[in-house]
């Protein structure tokens, strides 16, 4: 039999269950390793990103700093802050990790922030080209590039994703996946619309390939071959998902909708969206497995998991970590994200335990096929 551990890290906003029921040919066992410790002067308010390495950095966007903690959740630091200064941001639009540095994409500076792996800052990279707004996501290419996912100004061109040098001072190349995607599309123009918002799940494997799952998730994962520059190459079939992954409600008034996920104007229409079936997550594992973290409403239950795909994709099966009941008109959309660096494997669950207050554990995740 063989054993492997996964990573992700995971966020949302109810009472925690957490169950480790197999399906298909896959036995899970979750372990608590620790308790973040926080308290008064420790607070933690919204918490959107939190990445693993030998240290624990979490993204807080309410006070907009990245805090640290060692691997047993001690509180050690923190650094960035609002601001306008050096160092400091007015938004965190992404935050990721290369090899040896910390950075934070800050749409509101017009500016890239690096920092050292223990907090020190570094510089500012500004960002001089218009094109280059508001990135959902950002993935490490060959070490000196990066990837981001993001939509350019120009409505003709439906890129969505682009290559960058390492300093941000040209677009190396750009690619779309709408022409392929488009045709299961209900409303492709609503559904364009909300990948500018919400893109989905990336990820770049050790070989060079991108992984791609639309935010709106039917049960197929796109795969893209950087190193060829060829189009989208293969098509991966996983968990069995209904093609009915929202309910779409056009309404007389703008702005937030009660009992619904999203809501937003397109061409002077008001939308409110119910999701029944998203994309939350991806990551490769250090044995060379792909993860992907879905969320989706079955039986009057919203669940949240992910599936396992082998070192050639083929669908392994998913597993099922959390369940909560849908009640009455109750909102189905729970954040959840994951981004995963170190060797450990670890999971983070941020719980929300009421009057602003967060905690956050650390489990390992055992896999055995």
């Amino acid at each position: 039999m063989k054993s492997i551990k996964i990573i992700a890290s995971f966020l949302f906003y109810f009472s925690l269950t957490i169950s480790i029921e197999a399906q298909d040919k896959l036995n899970i066992v979750v372990e608590e390793v620790s308790v973040i410790q926080t308290d008064e002067d420790i607070f933690i308010g919204d918490p959107r990103h939190i990445i693993a390495d030998s240290l624990i950095y979490v993204a807080d966007h309410v006070d907009l700093t990245i805090k640290v903690f060692n691997k047993g959740g001690k509180y050690i630091s923190k650094f960035g802050g609002r601001g306008r200064g050096p160092g400091e941001m007015l938004d965190m639009s992404v935050f990721w990790k290369t090899k040896n540095h910390l950075l934070v994409f800050d749409n509101l500076n017009a500016k890239v922030i690096k920092w050292t792996l223990e907090g020190d800052f570094l510089e500012e990279i500004f960002i001089k080209n218009s094109e280059l707004q508001w990135p959902r996501a950002v993935e490490n290419y060959r070490e000196t590039n990066h990837l981001l996912v993001y939509h350019l100004p120009n409505p003709e061109d439906e890129s969505l994703f682009h290559i960058w040098d390492e300093n941000f001072d040209r677009r190396v190349r750009s690619f779309s996946i709408i022409s392929l995607i488009e045709d299961n599309m209900d409303n492709s123009q609503l559904e364009k619309n909300l990948m500018k918002f919400q893109p989905g799940s990336i990820v770049i494997d050790r070989n060079g390939k991108l992984y791609y799952s639309p935010f709106l998730y039917r049960g197929i994962i796109y795969e893209y071959d950087l190193s060829s520059a060829n189009d989208w190459n293969n098509v991966y079939k996983g968990y069995s998902v209904s093609n009915d992954v929202y309910d779409e409600v056009r309404r007389k008034k703008t702005g937030a909708a009660k009992n619904y996920d999203i809501s937003f104007s397109l061409n002077g229409i008001s939308y409110a969206i119910l999701l029944k079936s998203i994309s939350v997550g991806m990551y490769e594992t250090k044995e060379g497995y792909l993860i992907h973290f879905i969320s989706f409403v079955k039986n009057g239950r919203k669940l949240w998991g992910f599936e396992v795909y082998d070192e050639n994709r083929n669908y392994l099966g998913f597993k099922n970590l959390v369940t909560k009941e849908i009640k009455g008109e109750e909102s189905t959309l729970i954040r959840l994200f994951t981004k995963t660096i170190d060797d450990e494997n670890r999971v983070f669950v941020v719980e929300d335990k009421g009057q602003g207050k967060r905690e956050i554990k650390s489990y390992k995740v055992h896999i055995n096929q």
